[in-house]
């Protein structure tokens, strides 16, 4: 009786294998979105929900294809940055690129060029990476990654470059994720100067107290085989930690985000100018008080921030 249940158990199992190992989907290749952005739905009904918008440049992996109301829709992995969930979802196949399985590296792969702490079996299995292509003039794409898990102190961004036989690690950034969720909220490829070496444009929230947070908008690119910052500033801003005895406007006005008693919401443009190209940086500042709900004081602020043939000009 014994000898028959057990065989009746490993059969089973047997059974219920096949069936487990048919539920995992299969990558079919890679999808890179060159012109963006990108709508990632979540489903193909008469009305999908809009999952989340992919900047330019972003690298998904792809799960097959599907037709629907005679257009094409490709099944890719997106990732919910709030959460880091991955959940499968759908694009326009019209909408991307398509590139072999083999060539782009794998998680693992891009797992053991990084190092420690994501060579680690159990950082590795919560960590998430986000993929970009970076274009250059002269020589092949960058390949960025973002590595988040929520268990390690820092999310990293690292460069890694195309070489003959595979992508080689490059230099990282690494910003604290201790009191931020997902310090990095947008990533988006573009080329801001003009010459054909794609720029990383980022959303990076950061805090300075309880009530001093805020977004800054950050521009680099690689360049002597580092990360260069060529320009930031705040997308949004509120200092109401500290006060000032009396609000008063700093000049120039842009002096004013971010100092204490303020709220700032600001949007940042690329425009080009006679052919030179620039940032186009748009801000309105609120002036707060202690015990009253609404400003005491708006300002807004426009400056155009110009390429000097290093970097755009500073908002400060």
């Amino acid at each position: 009786m014994k000898l028959q249940a057990a065989l009746l158990t490993l059969t089973s199992v047997c059974l219920l294998l096949p069936a487990e190992a048919a539920k995992k989907p299969v990558q079919t290749g890679w999808g890179y979105a060159g012109r963006g952005p990108v709508d990632v739905f979540e489903g193909l009904s008469l009305h999908p929900k809009l999952v989340r918008k992919l900047g330019r440049g972003a690298l998904l992996a792809v799960y097959g294809e599907k037709e629907r109301d005679e257009k094409h829709w490709s099944e890719v992995m997106a990732i919910k940055p709030a959460t880091l969930e991955e959940t499968l979802a759908w694009v326009e196949s019209s909408r991307l690129k398509f590139f072999d399985t083999h060539r782009f590296p794998a998680n693992e792969d891009l797992f053991m060029g990084a190092g420690a702490p994501f060579t680690d079996d159990v950082v590795a299995a919560d960590t998430v990476i986000t993929r970009l292509l970076l274009q250059q003039a002269s020589r092949p794409p960058l390949l960025v990654c973002l590595f988040d898990s929520p268990g390690l102190p820092n999310v990293r961004l690292q460069i890694f470059t195309a070489g003959p036989e595979r992508y080689a690690p490059g230099p990282y950034l690494e910003f604290p994720n201790a009191e931020i969720r997902t310090p990095i909220g947008d990533l988006e490829a573009r080329d801001a100067v003009g010459d054909g070496n794609e720029c990383l444009i980022s959303h990076e929230a950061f805090t300075l107290g309880e009530q001093n947070r805020g977004v800054r908008f950050v521009v680099r690119r690689f360049e002597g085989g580092t990360i260069k910052p060529l320009w930031t500033a705040p997308l949004e801003y509120t200092n109401l930690g500290f006060y000032e005895p009396k609000p008063h406007k700093l000049s120039p006005p842009e002096r004013n985000a971010g100092a204490p008693g303020t709220v700032t919401k600001a949007t940042a443009e690329f425009a080009v100018d006679r052919g030179k190209p620039g940032i186009l940086w748009k801000a309105i500042i609120e002036f707060h008080i202690p015990g009253r709900e609404k400003p005491v004081d708006t300002l807004t602020v426009e400056k155009r921030c110009a390429w000097t043939g290093s970097r755009f000009e500073p908002i400060e």
